[in-house]
């Protein structure tokens, strides 16, 4: 059996940019996959936890993203080599995207993700408190993904101990991959597109492969309907940085061309992510309260 394990950032993004080009394709692709036994999605459960939290307050990221974005357009000064007319094209096409914000049901929104994470070829790996513990562990010993200073890591630490626990007791996997735009956490420093060093060994030992292009797996290993313009839009995506430090990810190279784009992203202040996270109500009772408790308060410098 062919196994994927996708980040919280996958999922987001899927949910993200459903009408792009690249992510409805890659939703039927993984729909197929599943409903022909072709492949299973392992889930560590902090994932659902994490993409039912945080995916509310990455909607409102971007619609108050956009908003500073059309408020700053008539403030740059622009080079002469740039036409008014592109401003102005510019601010149209953000107010038509702002329009549609206004009329989103986040609800109808996250269904196609939640109809991969509860299909029947989805296998849950509920937290436990041993999980907890190694990830803990990880965590104080600065292992990857806690390498990286002033960056809270125990999710994502998490995940890793999920995904080993289960590989470990696994004996039919053909392939197994791990699919991530998190390149801060996850890439190896040295050698950008595999995995950290510190994760090297469990990987190899457990026949993951470590993957940040979900676009090129689906294609390459599966056989699925893939445009090599989404799968090069994708890589010129990942050479940038890391989408999870943009609350509206690549859509300024992709609406505006990469020099306006460039220079709407170097003037912009992001600002601070939405503090407030607001669970989907129909999944409030259920997974409100189930952030994981740790084994007690630490420094980042102890």
């Amino acid at each position: 059996m062919n196994y994927l394990v996708l980040d919280t950032n996958i999922y987001i993004n899927l949910c993200l940019k459903r009408a792009d080009s690249v992510t409805a394709p890659c939703l039927i692709s993984l729909s197929e996959l599943l409903k022909t036994n072709q492949i299973k999605i392992v889930l560590p459960e902090i994932i659902k936890i994490e993409f039912l939290r945080n995916i509310e307050p990455e909607f409102k990221n971007s619609e108050r993203f956009l908003k500073n974005v059309i408020n700053l357009i008539d403030k740059i000064v622009l080079p002469h080599d740039i036409p008014e007319k592109l401003r102005q094209k510019t601010t149209k096409n953000l107010m038509e995207i702002l329009s549609k914000f206004k009329n989103i049901d986040i609800q109808e929104q996250i269904t196609p993700i939640l109809d991969i994470m509860e299909h029947e070829n989805t296998v849950l790996v509920p937290t436990t408190d041993a999980l907890i513990l190694k990830a803990f562990r990880r965590v104080v010993e600065k292992q990857a993904p806690a390498h990286n200073k002033n960056k809270k890591s125990e999710a994502d630490c998490l995940i890793v101990e999920s995904i080993i626990s289960y590989f470990s007791t696994i004996n039919d996997k053909e392939k197994v991959f791990f699919i991530t735009d998190n390149k801060s956490d996850f890439d190896n420093p040295k050698k950008p597109g595999e995995v950290h060093f510190d994760l090297l060994p469990s990987f190899n030992d457990l026949g993951i492969t470590y993957a940040p292009y979900l676009t090129k797996i689906l294609k390459e290993q599966f056989g699925q309907k893939i445009d090599e313009e989404d799968i090069k839009f994708e890589e010129d995506i990942m050479k940038k940085p890391s989408r999870q430090d943009l609350p509206f990810p690549g859509y300024l190279h992709r609406f505006f061309g990469s020099e306006f784009g460039s220079l709407l992203n170097t003037s912009l202040d992001i600002g601070e992510e939405g503090s407030s996270a607001e669970v989907i109500p129909n999944y409030r009772t259920q997974y409100t309260d189930q952030t994981p408790s740790w084994p007690g308060d630490y420094g980042e410098g102890s």
